[in-house]
Order: C-alpha cells, then sequence, then structure tokens
C-alpha cells in the first residue's frame, strides 16, 4: 500500500513500519491564576496538518499566537486546534475565567506537563488518563516520590520468521516525566512495530525511552529474528526495568522465569530457552529465579 506524499516525510510510530506520525509535542507550559490562565508548546510537524490545544468548550483558549503571529483556533471535534505547515513551531495562548475551574482538558497527545497554579510549581498534577488535569482537586500525598515498577511478559511465536512479542506493564507514581528503560529488544532481533499507549520510541541499542505520566500503563513491542534461533539468551540491562521476566518453554507449556543472568524454567535452572520446535504461549508472572 503506497503511502500518500504528504505523510512520506513523517517519521514512523514507535518503530512501526506501517503507521506514520507527522506531528510531535513537546512539554506543555501552564500557569494558571483565580483570574485567567497561560499556556506555551513546541510541535514539531513533518507536514501540515491540526494540531489540539488545551481548553474546551466552555474554556476556549484566547489570544493564541504561532511563532509570534496571530492564529485561527478552529473547533476539531468539540476540542480547540489550530492549523500548523512543516517545521517546528511555538505556540501560545490564554484563558480567561472568573475563577480557577476545576479541571481543564488538556491533549492526550502530551506527555509532559510542567504547571504552575497561582505561582506556585505543582510537582505531581493530577491528570486522568483521556488527558483531564484536575486544578481543584486537593492533593493527598504532596510529598509522593518518583516511583515506577516495571513487569515484563515475552511471548515466542515459531513461526516463519520467529516472532517475539514483548509486553512491559509499568506502575507509575510521581510526577510527569521521560524514563529510559532497559532493553526490550533481544540481541539479533529487528523491530517491527512499538505500540503504547504513552509517547515512547525505541532506540538504537533497543531500549525504550518513553514520558510517563502517573498510572497503569502497557507497551508491546513486536520484534523477529532474521535467521535461525537456536536459543535465547537475555542482555545485562541498564535503567528501570522488571527484575523477572515470563516466557515460554521449549516442552509444554510451562513458564519459565528470568534473571539478569539468562532464561529459566520453572521447575529447572538453564541458562538458555531453546526455542527449535517449541510451541509458544503467553505465560503468567512468576518469582524471578536466578540461572546458576
Amino acid at each position: 500500500m503506497l503511502q500518500p506524499l504528504s505523510d512520506r516525510a513523517c517519521p514512523y510510530v514507535h518503530a512501526s513500519a506501517s503507521e506514520r506520525r507527522c506531528a510531535w509535542p513537546s512539554q506543555l507550559e501552564l500557569e494558571l491564576t483565580d483570574e485567567r490562565g497561560s499556556f506555551a508548546q513546541r510541535w514539531q510537524l513533518y507536514a501540515k496538518g491540526v494540531v489540539p490545544l488545551p481548553g474546551d468548550p466552555r474554556r476556549w483558549p484566547q489570544d493564541v499566537e504561532v511563532d509570534g503571529q496571530a492564529a485561527v483556533v478552529v473547533n476539531q471535534g468539540g476540542r480547540p486546534a489550530v492549523e500548523l505547515g512543516p517545521g517546528a513551531h511555538r505556540i501560545t495562548g490564554a484563558f480567561l475565567w472568573d475563577s480557577m475551574p476545576e479541571k481543564l482538558s488538556v491533549p492526550a497527545e502530551t506527555g509532559l506537563l510542567a504547571l504552575k497554579l497561582r505561582g506556585k510549581p505543582e510537582s505531581f498534577p493530577r491528570r486522568d488518563n483521556d488527558g483531564t488535569l484536575w486544578l481543584q482537586k486537593k492533593v493527598e500525598a504532596a510529598s509522593e516520590q518518583n516511583l515506577l515498577d516495571v513487569v515484563v511478559h515475552r511471548k515466542l511465536t515459531d513461526a516463519i520468521p520467529l516472532r517475539m512479542t514483548t509486553e512491559i506493564s509499568l506502575h507509575v507514581a510521581g510526577k510527569s516525566r521521560e524514563e529510559l528503560l532497559g532493553k526490550a529488544l533481544l540481541p539479533d532481533f529487528v523491530a517491527m512495530e512499538v505500540a503504547s499507549e504513552l509517547p515512547a520510541r525505541l532506540e538504537p541499542d533497543g531500549r525504550v525511552r518513553v514520558q510517563v505520566r502517573p498510572g497503569a500503563w502497557t507497551i508491546r513491542v513486536e520484534s523477529r529474528h532474521p535467521g535461525d534461533l537456536q536459543s535465547i539468551a537475555l542482555a545485562s540491562n541498564e535503567g528501570p526495568w522488571a527484575s523477572e521476566e515470563c516466557g515460554c518453554s521449549n516442552r509444554g507449556p510451562s513458564c519459565a522465569a528470568s534473571s539478569s543472568r539468562g532464561w529459566c524454567r520453572s521447575t529447572r535452572n538453564r541458562r538458555s530457552c531453546p526455542t527449535r520446535g517449541a510451541r509458544s504461549r503467553r505465560s503468567a508472572p512468576a518469582r524471578a529465579r536466578r540461572c546458576s
């Protein structure tokens, strides 16, 4: 299937071989008081398109400018948006209200958020999965720390070519931030697609860079092996990563747990997981075991 001419300059989405994204946002800066608010955000576009703005029909952005020039705000599905051409752009705007609202809609495409309420930075903005930003909701744990829990499952599909599905479950607490996770791509495997609920990309060394925010999220990495694979060995990991991984066993449907030193079956320790003739299935989490 041929790509539209307007999309050919756009990067592929998370190492996907079919889907492209032409508009990429940076951090959204919000400064809100009891009388008004302001916002600023940079976007990088690789083709002409429409990008969303913070706000909703009740709190429509005012005095919107793109690169210092007045811009026309359009209604796109009930949400404010502005049309941009290819290149890097800086969008600014304002809100006017009689009192600070309880919540404000923020584009779900935006992963990083810097918020100031009444002149004070908010270290832990409260934001729902749909992008709703809570402004008046009482923060119960102002001293909440940045926490990240990672659980990894791998599913090996015995096909031609041999395929590996790596599912990374993230449980995030604290402020919105960028995290560089461990290596989701195993040695000698080639990335096919990265599907993520958060802005994420696969680095050249196989690690996953993701813009996280509080909540539970899933990242799925699809990869293939181009040759004849006799065994699977896990590379040493850097950065946040699970202390255990679940995979497949070469004989039967038993779960295999792994430590940083390699794969182990749930009943016996082994250095690797042979793949020839193996039937794969997604397995449940197991306690990490160190291979000896």
